[in-house]
């Protein structure tokens, strides 16, 4: 005999059975456990089938909380309560079960709180006020139950080369995985560090090259190389964190060139119309570079701005990634061919002139001494290399990322709208990129690298905020498609969907 139970939690009619009476069951819609209690009266309910744990039998039955429908040897719940059965874990965020040891859910990421963290140290204090106050600020989701030991777990596991092709070859019709098939847990990704240390192998080799042999015909190789290395490993981290893998390797190759190259020159643009108004002091200091570079990397995602397809929040971390690591990578090299040229050509004006005699000593500069100080290549490598570690910490990759994804998450679904850029769920958030750009170009400096570490961390957070709020956006739908299919299987087969699970 069966009947059906309501969940205490979503309201979801559930399908029961005399022997489940007094078990616990896990329900499909809120991922809570539920008790299985017979109704007073039975109606006629939504089927839909109920995952049920039994407990063990040897648990201690306490007799207060034995009602008339507890089968003896089991242990009941009190009403309203969500605490799983004896022997088994669940997270109380969204119902995924958990390893004995588990500190942090597979699946949302919660903090299960085993280790005594409600007594955090100074430094989880100073994180847990920072991340706070970063939510209440930019109107995001708080950063909960984040390891970074957890995310990047994966890293030094073996890994086939079809495991490469699972992260590249999506994006198609026949390569996008139905929204039931994701895994919505926390993403561990662990391709981007491959490609960074293949990267910086590479470079470190080729560089030493040039220096054993004297072959000066690889320096634009070497300045390539150095250039693309660390920005390719960060957007790398981004394509692996976009889980819904709807976004084909083509339109990531297209838009970072296309999009790098627009974003730049949309910058010159903006630039030079501020030079020629009312706000032309922006454009005396770099400081102030960040008010032209971030909407002009924004500006150069417009042909998405229309495309619902690439709507989830993950998608616009994406792409602003995308863009973000072009005009990383064609500034770098833009600022490296200009150091490079730059103490060429003085080097050579130093030695010319020194070969035909002139003296210029009278000036009161001894360029001869210059000119055999000079070492165009040496500088050349140094602005690579600084700029490439800035790449991990405080980059236009991560701007670009946080900026997106600002306007994803006010378009939604819905159709585009320029009053989406007016919108101040939109400009809280746009604005920490921007605040960002301007303090790293800003001329102050704190003691051990204390403002790059602090603008970083402060990114990266605010990225990490937004990936969680992606992967609940996904849960969501996943949840709603799940609950569509089960009723339209029971619908189509109730006899079956009757007896699935019992």
């Amino acid at each position: 005999m069966s009947f059906f139970v309501t969940c205490k939690h979503c309201g979801l009619r559930l399908e029961g059975a005399e022997r489940l009476v007094g078990k616990v069951g896990i329900c499909p819609g809120c991922k809570h456990a539920v008790v299985v209690e017979r109704p007073p009266e039975d109606t006629a309910p939504q089927i839909i089938s109920m995952e049920i744990q039994a407990p063990p039998q040897d648990e201690p039955q306490s007799p207060q909380k034995t009602t008339q429908h507890q089968p003896q040897g089991t242990t009941a719940q009190p009403e309203g309560t969500t605490t799983p059965p004896p022997g088994r874990r669940f997270c109380s965020n969204c119902g995924a079960e958990l390893e004995n040891k588990a500190n942090f859910c597979p699946r949302c990421g919660k903090s299960i709180n085993n280790q005594g963290s409600n007594n955090p140290n100074i430094g989880e204090a100073v994180y847990d006020t920072v991340n706070k106050g970063l939510s209440n600020a930019l109107g995001i989701e708080k950063l909960q139950g984040f390891s970074l030991i957890e995310l990047l777990k994966d890293i030094f596991k073996k890994h086939s080369e079809e495991d490469i092709y699972d992260i590249i070859e999506c994006g198609t019709p026949k390569t996008t995985p139905n929204i039931t098939d994701i895994d919505t847990s926390w993403p561990r990704p662990w391709l981007f560090f491959r490609l960074l240390a293949y990267s910086l192998i590479l470079y470190l080799g080729l560089s030493l090259a040039m220096l054993y042999y004297k072959n000066y015909l690889l320096l634009p190789t070497v300045m390539v190389i150095g250039s693309f290395a660390i920005p390719i490993a960060v957007l790398s981290f981004f394509i692996e964190v976009n889980v819904r893998r709807n976004i084909p390797i083509t339109y990531i190759i297209k838009y970072f060139l296309l999009g790098g190259c627009l974003s730049i020159v949309v910058t010159l643009f903006l630039g030079n119309l501020a030079a020629n108004s009312q706000l032309k002091v922006l454009t005396k200091s770099s400081v102030f570079a960040g008010l032209f570079e971030e909407p002009a990397k924004l500006l150069a995602l417009c042909p998405f701005f229309i495309n619902k397809k690439y709507r989830y929040k993950l998608n616009g971390l994406l792409l602003g990634a995308v863009v973000g690591a072009g005009f990383e990578i064609f500034e770098s090299l833009g600022y490296a061919f200009k150091t490079l040229n730059q103490e060429t050509i003085l080097a050579t004006i130093v030695n010319v002139l020194s070969d035909v005699g002139i003296d210029l000593s009278e000036i009161g500069i001894d360029l001869s001494r210059i000119a055999t100080e000079i070492d165009p290549v040496d500088s050349m490598q140094a602005l690579i290399v600084t700029r490439g570690g800035q790449s991990l910490a405080a980059s236009h990759i991560i701007w670009s990322a946080i900026a997106a994804c600002a306007l994803w998450r006010v378009l939604g679904k819905d159709d585009f709208k320029l009053s989406a850029f007016f919108d101040w769920r939109f400009l809280r958030l746009f604005l920490c990129p921007v605040i960002l750009h301007c303090l790293w170009n800003a001329g102050f400096e704190l003691p051990y690298y204390g403002k790059e570490i602090i603008i970083g961390l402060v990114g990266w957070i605010v990225v990490l905020a937004l990936v969680q709020e992606g992967l609940n956006e996904l849960r969501e739908e996943k949840k709603k498609a799940e609950n569509t299919q089960k009723m339209s299987d029971a619908e189509n087969n109730p006899d079956s969907a009757l007896q699935s699970q019992f």
